[in-house]
């Protein structure tokens, strides 16, 4: 908190004055500037919103969209929970699932109601992303304007209406404020929320353990991953209530999907190889082992310990690379980080 200071001023006695901690001016700033940057992604995909988010010209103005086809596939398009009992869901986390449906209670109906489910959502992306800019600033309060990274990355433009990630990448980010605050109860409990979101948290949570064990931290080992799998499951099991055996449709829609473009598992369907989904999915899993067998050579074996960001950038990338899929927009899990 801003805390005030006397200066003494010759013959006028006592003069008032109040720091400004310096992590407050680049949280305003680069605050109204994460905000600005969606909406220039708004406008970067306006031909979408004037002409519908359909058909192959979608890609030739680069405003395509994963959200109207799973507005308009889903219950999402009539109002209704889209993991309801006896249907599949979407193929989203119930996380940033529940949070589409809330905003498509505010969608009103006609024909023009995918463009104004959109931009909803691109009236909550800017406000998560403000939240992942300020998160970042007072993680890097040595350095606030580091944040830089995050609130004027292009990626905030061309990729925050393209999918539902956001939410996830703002959880993981004050997930990471609170674990850098020593509260790592509560760093657990936002984790488990993120989780249900974007399942990359998941790793999250397992480089934390990493770091907090390499630091003899066994305590705080305990309490965040303690606390991510109380919440996660609560957040479940909650969510099972209306949309029953649903609310795992993304993992099973993960467990049966094959290779597609941008992964180099891509590469053997490519030349007419491809490989059978059995062995697709058993790479993808050796590549998580793979990824946290290399998160913790980089954590316990240097010398100092490293820096939970630079851990995370090596795990998530190893993760991508023998994945069945590197969608564009799995790059935002990275923009913070690299500011960290």
């Amino acid at each position: 908190a801003a805390r005030p200071r006397h200066q003494s001023r010759a013959g006028r006695g006592a003069r008032r004055h109040v720091e400004v901690p310096p992590w407050r001016p680049a949280a305003a700033v680069l605050g109204l500037a994460s905000a600005m940057l969606v909406a220039l992604g708004v406008v970067q995909k306006g031909y979408c919103f004037g002409n519908g988010w359909g058909g192959g010209e979608v890609f030739w103005h680069a405003c395509y969209s994963d959200l109207p086809r799973l507005y308009v596939a889903s219950g999402l398009v009539n109002g209704s929970f889209p993991y309801g009992p006896g249907e599949d869901g979407i193929s989203v986390p119930i996380g940033t699932g529940t949070l589409w449906w809330v905003i498509s209670q505010f969608v009103p109906a006609g024909p023009d109601s995918t463009s104004w489910f959109v931009g909803l959502w691109a009236v909550a992306a800017a406000g998560l992303a403000v939240v992942l800019t300020v998160a970042t600033v007072l993680t890097c309060r040595r350095a606030p304007w580091q944040a830089a990274h995050v609130a004027l990355s292009p990626l905030l433009i061309t990729l925050v209406l393209v999918s539902g990630d956001l939410l996830g990448v703002t959880l993981v980010s004050v997930a990471l404020l609170l674990w850098a605050r020593d509260r790592p109860v509560w760093a657990g409990l936002v984790l488990g929320a993120a989780a249900v979101s974007r399942t990359y948290a998941v790793f999250v949570v397992l480089v934390l353990l990493m770091i907090a064990l390499r630091a003899g931290a066994n305590r705080a080992a305990a309490q965040v991953s303690g606390g991510a799998l109380l919440s996660g499951s609560v957040l479940l099991l909650i969510g099972a209530i209306p949309a029953g055996t649903a609310v795992v449709a993304p993992y099973r829609t993960w467990l049966a999907a094959g290779a597609e473009f941008g992964a180099p598992a891509y590469l053997p369907e490519l030349f007419g190889h491809p490989l059978p989904l059995g062995a697709l999915t058993a790479f993808a899993i050796t590549g998580w082992i793979l990824a946290l067998t290399a998160g913790a050579a980089a954590t316990f074996l240097p010398a100092h310990r490293p820096l939970v960001a630079e851990v995370l950038i090596l795990v998530l990338v190893v993760v991508l690379l023998t994945s069945k899929a590197i969608p564009v927009q799995a790059s935002l899990w990275f923009v913070p980080l690299i500011a960290l």
